[in-house]
């Protein structure tokens, strides 16, 4: 309840929330313009009033922090972790977590057992700033560079947040799968540190899934040439647990990829060998999920996949666009359909309920949405 009702506060009162703003985690739904020092202002501002739009990504956020804190134990001055009654333990299960070490008292974070925690090694501002990069670029990583603070150079202009919108999560997704591709014919034990990508928000070097994947079949390939025999096991025995578990993501991901066309490919088949009207329309919308998912997973290895990704109206233009449609409409009120399942309806009225948001989802035309979807 203190999460929500930090929406109309002056001042955060939540655990979640406090934990954040120490962390400089970006907070869509509480924003702060000192200048509305009252409740009614609070209300009044579109923050608030907006806070279901933003929802979403306030989850992901604070259960990405409560993740990370959570393996994050506590230490004393001594070096030794401290347990939940403030005493020293070896055993790094019973340790507490650094969200455990905080508590809120009159409206602040304080940190418990103050006089044996060291702030050098767990909770000094420098420990917090490293901790609270590393929360944001996971999230980045994850989910989607949904905050305004990491935007990049492109999507800070006006087209560039347009192209962008609604698809932010397209260049962290490139990141993670081709990361340091340029090298991928390389072999690792060759590689010169100026060849390697370093990640200031963790502090290690980083690899693509699509980078890794490819430099071990070139390597695979190198030894089948140079040897004569396949060495499959002993090269992958030697890779480190990342680039093994790098390998297995690029595998299950293409792995997702044939059965989602596999499974469009059958609903969109049984979709033509029906006369029923509603399983019709039930084949055609598994079809048209499964080949809307297909297309964006796939669009970080296909080049064509990729601008079909891109191809699609965002939110905003679709909006734009569907509320030009209806004013023209306004000219020729009584215009009706001639053909197709809308024979005989007002086209003024479809496109004003295409402005609805949960009305306009409703009224989709799921053959139409497939049609569009397919036809870059």
């Amino acid at each position: 309840l203190n999460i929500m009702g930090d929406a109309t506060n002056s001042v955060n009162t939540s655990k979640t929330n406090l934990l954040m703003e120490m962390l400089n985690i970006e907070n869509e739904i509480i924003k702060y313009d000192y200048d509305k020092d009252n409740i009614l202002k609070k209300i009044l501002d579109s923050s608030p009033l907006m806070m279901m739009n933003h929802i979403g990504d306030y989850s992901i956020r604070a259960v990405t922090m409560y993740s990370i804190l959570d393996n994050i134990k506590v230490k004393d001055i001594t070096g030794d972790y401290i347990n939940k009654l403030g005493n020293p333990t070896d055993k790094r299960e019973e340790a507490i977590s650094i969200d455990e070490a905080y508590e809120v008292v009159d409206g602040e974070l304080k940190l418990k057992f103050d006089n044996i925690v060291s702030t050098e090694r767990t909770t000094g501002d420098l420990d917090l700033v490293k901790i609270g990069r590393l929360i944001k670029g996971l999230q980045r990583s994850q989910f989607g560079n949904n905050q305004a603070e990491n935007k990049t150079i492109i999507e800070r202009t006006a087209l560039g947040s347009l192209i962008f919108h609604m698809r932010n999560w397209l260049v962290p997704g490139l990141m993670k799968r081709w990361s340091g591709i340029s090298t991928f014919n390389t072999r690792n034990e060759e590689l010169t540190l100026e060849q390697l990508d370093y990640n200031n928000e963790t502090e290690s070097f980083r690899e693509g899934a699509y980078t890794t994947t490819l430099r071990f079949t070139a390597s695979v390939i190198k030894d089948l040439r140079r040897l004569k025999k396949f060495t499959l096991s002993p090269a992958f025995n030697s890779l480190t647990q990342e680039q093994k578990s790098n390998i297995y993501k690029t595998l299950a991901e293409f792995g997702a990829i044939i059965s989602l066309f596999i499974i469009y490919s059958l609903f969109h088949e049984a979709s033509k060998n029906t006369d029923d009207e509603d399983e019709k329309y039930t084949y055609l919308y598994f079809a048209y999920c499964s080949r809307r998912i297909y297309g964006e997973l796939f669009s970080f290895g296909n080049i064509k996949e990729l601008m079909r990704t891109f191809s699609t109206p965002a939110v905003s233009l679709s909006f734009t666009e569907n509320f030009i449609d209806m004013v023209g409409q306004l000219f020729d009120p009584l215009e009706e359909y001639e053909t197709g399942i809308r024979k005989g309806e007002y086209k003024l009225t479809r496109k004003i309920s295409k402005l609805v948001p949960v009305w306009g989802q409703l009224e989709k035309d799921t053959k139409e949405s497939l049609n569009n979807l397919l036809r870059f």
